[in-house]
C-alpha cells in the first residue's frame, strides 16, 4: 500500500498537526549497526537533561548488557548544543521489539513511545488581500486598551513555533532576538507565509498593520519544513531550547487530533510548569462540536476559538467543544477558554505587506500578545509568582465578555453561543489590564464553570435541557481550576455542599487528583434523592476548599422533576464507543477518504448531538451509561437501550442481563450498526512513518459480530457486506440479513457496490417470550443520526424513519412502510468474521471483566 496522509480537516487557513510519511533521515550508526531496514523509531525519554552523545553513550551502555545484539542508530537531530532529555532511537531488527519494553526497566529511562510525524496544512481558501483592498474599520473594543494605555509588551519573551520567518522580515519589527530552524531542511525562510502573519499579528510595527504588542522580544522558531511537515522529536527540542531561552509565552497556531503523543503532550505540561504560558488555537472544524485540536485542549493550555466579524458570535468556522480525554469513563471539560478575533484579522506577508486572513489562527495571538501585555505590567518579582497559564488564564476567564446567547434550544450550532462554543466570551484585554493587580493583590483560585446554573438556556446547553430526577444515572460534570500561585495543589478534604432552596433533594460528590501544573480537574456527580417527588428547582453552593487559595464558592441551580415513567427513560450506551486516536478505529462514510479515523467522538453531546436533540423535543429523557451493564443498579427501569454505532463487544454477564430486561420486564433495544467487511478493512491498512509500521483497523465500522453475538438469541443477523444508498441517506451500512417469522422488516434499494438489490434496512422483533417481553429494533446505518462533517447531508426522511423505530420499540407501532415478515428467512449464508484484528489491545471489555461484577453477585 502505498503512503496515504491523514487529515482533520480545518477550514479558513489554520494549521494542522496530522500524520504524513515522510524519507528517512541519514542514520548515524551504532557501533552495533547490521545492514538493516529501520523498522521502528522511538523517542526515548530520560530521566535527566544531558548532552545527545552522553545520551547516547548512557543508552549504549544499556543495550551492552543485553544478551542478544541490537541493531540500532541514533537519528540525527538540529539544534543539538543544548542539553535535552531525549533522544531518537531506531530499532532495525524487527524480531526485536521486546527490546523498548525492557529498556523501561532502567531506572534514568522515563519512557520510550514512538517518534510521530507531523503535518501542517492551510487547507481552506481564507481572506486574503493586500489592506488596501480591504475596507478600513473601527479599533477592536477588545483590544483598544493596549492602544490607549501605552502597554507594549517589553520586555516579555515570545516564541512563535511555526513555518518560520523570513530574515528580511527584520526590517518589520522592533525587537527580532533569534530566527532558528528546528527541521531537517537548511534554510529559515518562510515557503508558506503563516509564520509570518502570526508574528506580524503580534508585533508588527507596519503602521497600516501594527501589531498587538510591537516591543515584544519576538523568537521565531521554525518547526515545519517548506512541505509543510514536522517530527515530534522536532517539537521537542524547540521546546526544550524555549525552556532554556526562559521564555514567558509560545504561540501555537497549528493544533491536531492526537492527544495521545505522550511526549508532546508531557513536553507540554513540563513548559506549563516552568512558567511558560502557551496559547493555542482550537481549530477551524466548526461548527461540528467534539473537534478541538491538542495542545488547545490541554488543561494548560489557553485554547483559544474564534469571533465573528461583528465579535457579538462564535465564527461558525471555530472548532466546538468538549474536550474527547474523558468521554471514555466519563465526561469533557468546557473548551475552548475564550474566544478572540478570528476574522479579518490584520498581519504581514514574508515581505512585509499588510494582508489579512480568517481562522483561529489568526485568533490565538492576539491572545498571545494579550498574555505579553499582562506580564509586561508586572514587576519581576510578580512575574515570578504570577508569571504563569495559571494566573493568566483565571485573569482572562474572569474578565471576559460572554457573548449573548439565543432563546432558541433547538440545535443551530452556529447561533446558540453556548459554553462548549464561547467558553468563557470574549477576551477582553482592557478589563484584564483593570483586574491584573487587584487579582495579584489577593490571589484566589479560578474555577471554570464560575457556576452550575442548567437554568441558564442556552449557555448552559447541553446541561440545560434535561432537568434531573431521582433513580437517574448520577450527572457528571467536569470543573477546570487554575491556580494563580502554586505550581502543584490539592483540594483539602470533601468539597462541603451548603443547601440552599430545595438543597436538601440532591446529593454530590466530587472527585479530583493533585492539580499540576498551575490546573487541574475536578469531577462534579450529581444525583437526586427519592424524596424529590414534585417538580422543583433545587439551589445551593459548592465550596472547594483548595491549597493556597481562599475557598472558591460554585452556586449550584438545578431544576428536578418527578422519576417519568418506564417508557419515557433511555439509556444511551456510551460504553460500547471507541475512537481515533485510542486506536485505528476506521471512518464510518467510507466515500470520506480523505479522513480515515473515527474521531469525532461518537456521544450525544459531539457528533450525536442533533439526535439527541430531537429525542428531547420529543420528551424522551437520556442516560449517559460510561461503564458496562453491571453497574446499572437496575436495567428494568428503561424503556429503551439505544446502542449507537458499537466498536466495542458485550460481557457474557452484560448479555444476559440485557436478555433477562428484554424478555421479562418489557425493556427493548434499538441497535444502530455500521458498516463490516473483512475484505474490507484488510485492504485499509497503509504504511504509517509516525511508527514506521503497517496500521490496521482494530474494528470495522461497528463491530457486527459482536452485535450478531448479543442479537442471535432472536434470530437477527446483520451482513458482513457493505451495503449503501447515497440518496436515501444510507452511507456505509450494513443490511439486515436473517429474521425471525412474525416480524416486521422496513426495505430500500441497496447496492454492495456492484447492483442495487432490495435489502432490508431495519428489523422490528417482537420479543416472544411472554406478555411483558420487550422489543428489539435493528437499524444498519447510523448516518441518519451522525451530524459530523465526513457524513455529508442526511437522507430527507431520517428524522421520520428514526421516530418511528422509536415508536415501535417503544410503543409497538408498527411503522406504515414496514413488511410483516410471516417466515423465517436468511438471505446470506452464515459468517464468522475470520479477519485477526489488534481490538484486545484497546478494549475495555476482552481480557477483562465486568467492572461491577462483585455488586452483581450480591
Amino acid at each position: 500500500m502505498p503512503c496515504i496522509e491523514l487529515r482533520s480537516c480545518w477550514a479558513a487557513a489554520c494549521l494542522l498537526l496530522s500524520v504524513h510519511a515522510v524519507g528517512l533521515l541519514d542514520l548515524q550508526i551504532s557501533p552495533w549497526y547490521l545492514p538493516l531496514v529501520a523498522t521502528k523509531e522511538f523517542i526515548i525519554s530520560f530521566d535527566t537533561y544531558q548532552t545527545p552523545t552522553q545520551h547516547a553513550q548512557r543508552l549504549d551502555s544499556m543495550l551492552g548488557a543485553f544478551p542478544t545484539p541490537v541493531s540500532y542508530s541514533i537519528a540525527p537531530r538540529p539544534n543539538t548544543r543544548y542539553p535535552t532529555d531525549f533522544v531518537v532511537w531506531r530499532l532495525l531488527d524487527a524480531s526485536l521489539s521486546i527490546v523498548p519494553w525492557l529498556l523501561t526497566t532502567f531506572p534514568p529511562i522515563k519512557s520510550i513511545v514512538t517518534n510521530r510525524i507531523h503535518n501542517v496544512h492551510v487547507l481552506s481558501s481564507p481572506t486574503k488581500g493586500t489592506l488596501r483592498s480591504i475596507p478600513s474599520t473601527s479599533p477592536n473594543p477588545l483590544l483598544v486598551p493596549s492602544r490607549e494605555l501605552n502597554v507594549t509588551g517589553t520586555p516579555i519573551k515570545v516564541a512563535i513555533f511555526d513555518t518560520g520567518l523570513n530574515p528580511t522580515a527584520r526590517q518589520h519589527f522592533d525587537q527580532i532576538e533569534e530566527i532558528i530552524n528546528w527541521t531537517d531542511e537548511p534554510v529559515v525562510n518562510d515557503a508558506d507565509g503563516h509564520g509570518s502573519f502570526v508574528a506580524g499579528v503580534l508585533a508588527s510595527k507596519n503602521p497600516s498593520c501594527p501589531g498587538l504588542a510591537p516591543q515584544l522580544k519576538l523568537y521565531s522558531f521554525r518547526v515545519f519544513t517548506s512541505t509543510k511537515t514536522s517530527y515530534t522529536s522536532w517539537l521537542l527540542d524547540a521546546l526544550n531550547y524555549a525552556m532554556y531561552l526562559q521564555v514567558d509565552v509560545i504561540n501555537f497556531s497549528f493544533g491536531g487530533p492526537d492527544f495521545h503523543d505522550a511526549p508532546f503532550v508531557d513536553k507540554i505540561h513540563e513548559c506549563a510548569a516552568n512558567r511558560i504560558t502557551i496559547v493555542s488555537a482550537v481549530g477551524n472544524s466548526g461548527p461540528y462540536y467534539g473537534t478541538l485540536t491538542n495542545p488547545a485542549d490541554q488543561m494548560d493550555v489557553i485554547g483559544v476559538g474564534g469571533l465573528d466579524e461583528t465579535l457579538s458570535k462564535t465564527a461558525p468556522f471555530s472548532s466546538r467543544g468538549m474536550s474527547l480525554w474523558e468521554i471514555s469513563s466519563g465526561y469533557g471539560r468546557v473548551k475552548p477558554d475564550g474566544l478572540a478575533p478570528a476574522t479579518f484579522v490584520h498581519g504581514l506577508t514574508p515581505y512585509g505587506e499588510c494582508t489579512v486572513m480568517n481562522g483561529t489562527s489568526m485568533a490565538a495571538p492576539l491572545v498571545t500578545g494579550m498574555a505579553a501585555i499582562l506580564l509586561s505590567q508586572m514587576t519581576p518579582d510578580e512575574r515570578v509568582r504570577f508569571g504563569h497559564v495559571g494566573f493568566l488564564k483565571g485573569l482572562l476567564a474572569s474578565t471576559a465578555v460572554p457573548l449573548a446567547s439565543t432563546s432558541k434550544l433547538e440545535f443551530t450550532n452556529q447561533e446558540t453561543n453556548n459554553i462548549y462554543e464561547q467558553g468563557s466570551g470574549a477576551f477582553h484585554l482592557g478589563h484584564a489590564v483593570d483586574q491584573l493587580q487587584a487579582q495579584m493583590k489577593e490571589p484566589k483560585a479560578t474555577i471554570f464553570p464560575a457556576k452550575l446554573d442548567f437554568l441558564d438556556c442556552p449557555y448552559m446547553w447541553p446541561h440545560c435541557l434535561q432537568p434531573l430526577y431521582h433513580s437517574m444515572l448520577p450527572l457528571t460534570v467536569n470543573l477546570t481550576m487554575f491556580h494563580p500561585t502554586a505550581v502543584t495543589s490539592e483540594l483539602r478534604g470533601v468539597p462541603k455542599w451548603i443547601p440552599g432552596e430545595n438543597g436538601q433533594y440532591l446529593s454530590i460528590q466530587t472527585s479530583a487528583g493533585a492539580f499540576w501544573p498551575y490546573s487541574g480537574a475536578i469531577g462534579v456527580h450529581i444525583t437526586v434523592s427519592k424524596e424529590a417527588a414534585k417538580e422543583i428547582v433545587v439551589k445551593g453552593t459548592l465550596v472547594f476548599d483548595i491549597s493556597e487559595s481562599p475557598p472558591v464558592e460554585v452556586p449550584v441551580a438545578i431544576r428536578v422533576i418527578p422519576t417519568p415513567p418506564q417508557h419515557k427513560r433511555i439509556l444511551w450506551d456510551q460504553f460500547r464507543n471507541l475512537q481515533y486516536p485510542s486506536g485505528y478505529v476506521p471512518r464510518d462514510n467510507l466515500d470520506q477518504e480523505d479522513e480515515p479515523f473515527d474521531s469525532q467522538g461518537d456521544h450525544i453531546h459531539t457528533n450525536f448531538a442533533p439526535f439527541w436533540m430531537r429525542l428531547r423535543e420529543l420528551g424522551y429523557h437520556i442516560e449517559l451509561l460510561t461503564t458496562d451493564y453491571s453497574c446499572v443498579p437496575d436495567l428494568t427501569v428503561y424503556g429503551l437501550v439505544l446502542i449507537v454505532d458499537p466498536e466495542e463487544p458485550w460481557f457474557a454477564r452484560e448479555m444476559a442481563m440485557l436478555h433477562n430486561a428484554i424478555e421479562s420486564y418489557g425493556v427493548s433495544v434499538l441497535i444502530l450498526s455500521d458498516w463490516h467487511s473483512d475484505d474490507q478493512t484488510s485492504q485499509m491498512h497503509f504504511w504509517d512513518a509516525n511508527t514506521l509500521s503497517t496500521w490496521y483497523p482494530i474494528v470495522g465500522g461497528s463491530n457486527v459480530p459482536a452485535i450478531n453475538d448479543l442479537i442471535q438469541k432472536y434470530h437477527v443477523r446483520l451482513s458482513h457486506r457493505i451495503w449503501s444508498n447515497d440518496e436515501l441517506g444510507y452511507k456505509s451500512g450494513t443490511a439486515i440479513i436473517q429474521m425471525p417469522s412474525n416480524s416486521y422488516a422496513v426495505y430500500a434499494n441497496l447496492t454492495d457496490g456492484e447492483s442495487f438489490v432490495n435489502m432490508a434496512i431495519a428489523a422490528l422483533v417482537q420479543i416472544p417470550f411472554s406478555a411483558s417481553s420487550g422489543r428489539l429494533v435493528v437499524y444498519g446505518d447510523t448516518s441518519c443520526v451522525d451530524s459530523s462533517a465526513q457524513m455529508g447531508p442526511k437522507g430527507k426522511n431520517c428524522d421520520t424513519l428514526m421516530k418511528e423505530l422509536i415508536d415501535y420499540a417503544i410503543y409497538r407501532q408498527v411503522p406504515t412502510n414496514a413488511t410483516l415478515i410471516k417466515d423465517f428467512f436468511a438471505t446470506e449464508p452464515e459468517s464468522k468474521s475470520t479477519h485477526t484484528t489488534q481490538l484486545f489491545k484497546y478494549s475495555k471489555v476482552l481480557g477483562h471483566k465486568p467492572a461491577c461484577q462483585s455488586l452483581q453477585d450480591t
